[in-house]
């Protein structure tokens, strides 16, 4: 579709939106408006902020369907209230808010697109994890990591790998979430598959930290083993899940981590893989070039078609390479197997 002159203006200040909802995430405005409806003035006096701002910001976001904005009964002047799906999401126990103090990461990460499009410059070499993963150096910085993977594991990876519409994972015994993260996908699946033994591997500090941070009834099923992806051993089993990494890798190290996983499984078992996906064309959808720019930013890696998958898997011994679309188009599960 051809962009009009009031399009190009508004893609150029588009990063006001998403500083408007982490604002208002930040000062509690969505937590406020959760108790129920309130003016400008009480938000303000409530959070102790200026009045004349915060009802530009809450303008702005009932403008973007984050808050509903109605004529109060009692002529008090105009009230706010949450949508629905903000109460969900962004509130402070909601998914989304979680990865809040991830996403102001990624936006300052944001302004080296220049720096990075015209030379190649980037933050961290991604095989490198043990000395550069910047979201592990300390305790409250390894809880906010742990939150964004709980968070994006919560809303779209468990459901794909877990659901009715899920590929049948019921023929496999042994299991390893590859870079399991929070743990919330592994213990996802084996509530769904409680005969299946299931390890999540990852960095010992994300181990560490998914330990402490696990719900009260952890899976009898699930264990976990600490180490990294491109030296230590990693597990024989009949299922490897990897829930976006090969995203955030370029091809090389892709194509590294495919064949230890190739060597790794048993004959016959397979690699499911669960990424967001281009359209074949790569003209969408909007989500993966989303991802794509954020993935170059941040890691040098990048968003791949599903013919791009294809042929990473088969140039790796994979063979019957199968895919299922996710609705939301962000977290697509790709399956391929070891022969036998």
């Amino acid at each position: 579709m051809a962009k009009t002159c009031n399009d190009i203006v508004t893609d150029l200040y588009a990063g006001y939106r998403s500083q408007a909802i982490v604002t208002a995430s930040e000062l509690g405005i969505f937590d406020f408006l959760a108790n129920g409806k309130a003016t400008p003035s009480q938000t303000a006096a409530a959070l102790n902020t200026d009045c004349r701002a915060t009802e530009q910001l809450m303008d702005f976001l009932a403008s973007s369907g984050y808050l509903v904005k109605e004529q109060s009964k009692d002529e008090s002047g105009e009230v706010f209230e949450n949508s629905a799906e903000t109460t969900k999401y962004l509130t402070r126990n909601g998914l989304v808010s979680l990865m809040v103090p991830c996403i102001k990461h990624h936006i300052a990460f944001g302004q080296d697109l220049y720096h990075i499009v015209k030379d190649g410059q980037k933050h961290q070499d991604t095989k490198d994890w043990e000395s550069k993963m910047l979201w592990l150096r300390d305790t409250e910085t390894r809880e906010q990591y742990y939150r964004k993977t709980q968070a994006a594991a919560l809303i779209w990876y468990a459901p794909a790998v877990s659901s009715d519409h899920s590929f049948d994972l019921s023929q496999f015994k042994t299991a390893c979430d590859l870079g399991g993260g929070s743990g919330d996908v592994a213990y996802a699946v084996a509530k769904r598959y409680p005969n299946m033994e299931m390890t999540i591997f990852d960095m010992p500090q994300v181990i560490t930290t998914a330990k402490q941070y696990s719900p009260a009834e952890v899976p009898t099923n699930v264990t976990y083993t600490e180490g990294n992806f491109f030296e230590s051993e990693l597990p024989n089993v009949d299922l490897f899940i990897i829930c976006s990494i090969l995203v955030i890798l370029n091809d090389e190290n892709a194509n590294i981590l495919l064949s230890r996983v190739y060597e790794a499984l048993k004959p016959g078992g397979a690699c499911l893989l669960v990424e967001c996906l281009f359209d074949d064309d790569k003209m969408g959808p909007p989500i993966a070039h989303t991802c794509d720019i954020m993935m170059l930013i941040k890691y040098y890696g990048k968003v791949r078609t599903r013919i791009e998958h294809r042929e990473m898997l088969q140039k790796n011994g994979f063979v019957n390479v199968k895919f299922n679309k996710s609705k939301d188009e962000t977290a697509n599960t790709t399956i391929a197997f070891k022969p036998t």
